[in-house]
Formats: structure tokens, C-alpha cells, sequence
């Protein structure tokens, strides 16, 4: 498990295999499924997200729920950022430069 914070609250691996294709999840609730959509069309393409997506998004959430997604997103966003020029290896799998899909970093050999 990649976070001992999701491990403590019963997330497992195959909770977080199912996240990463979540329009085809059986596990998810439409809401659930919207808040990655909505993670994921921010990463994407932010212009297309307009009123009527927020509208839709309020349809599963509170105003506070949205505010609390949309900061999450962004903070999240950011940081990956920052780690791109950094040229820093995150511990997960992404999408890297270009669209490439970047597989999740290994354990580093261990040097004197």
C-alpha cells in the first residue's frame, strides 16, 4: 500500500486498481466516478470545465464538498508541477511528458 494514512481507513491495492479505471468500476458510486472525471478533465484540459460541470457536481455534493474537491485538485495538480521540473521520480504511476505513462519508481539501491 502506497500511504499508511489509506491503508488505516481499509484501502487495499485492489481498491486503488480499480480507481485508476474508475468509469468501469462497480465499486464506485456515480459520484465517486464524477470527482475522478472531474480530477482528471482539470489535469487534461481545465477550459472545459464550466458552469454546467459544477452544476452537475453540486447535483452529488455541498457547496463545501465542491470547495473542498476543487482545492484538493489543485493542490495536487500543483505539486506535481513542481516535482516535473524538479525532475523528481514520484513513488506512483502518472502520465508523464508528452502523454507518456510513467510506471511507479522502484526501491532505490541502498548506497555507502
Amino acid at each position: 500500500m502506497r500511504s499508511a494514512a489509506a491503508r488505516q481507513l481499509g484501502v487495499t491495492e485492489s481498491d486503488l486498481d480499480d480507481a485508476d479505471n474508475y468509469e468501469q468500476s462497480v465499486k464506485l458510486t456515480e459520484a465517486e466516478k464524477l470527482a475522478l472525471r472531474y480530477a482528471d478533465q482539470m489535469q487534461r484540459d481545465p477550459a472545459v470545465i464550466t458552469r454546467e460541470w459544477y452544476e452537475e457536481i453540486h447535483r452529488h455534493y455541498t457547496e463545501a464538498q465542491v470547495m473542498e474537491l476543487a482545492i484538493f485538485v489543485a493542490l495536487n495538480l500543483g505539486f506535481h508541477a513542481v516535482f516535473s521540473t524538479l525532475e523528481f521520480t514520484p513513488a506512483w504511476n502518472h502520465i508523464g511528458e508528452g502523454g507518456r505513462f510513467v510506471e511507479r519508481a522502484g526501491p532505490r539501491p541502498v548506497t555507502s
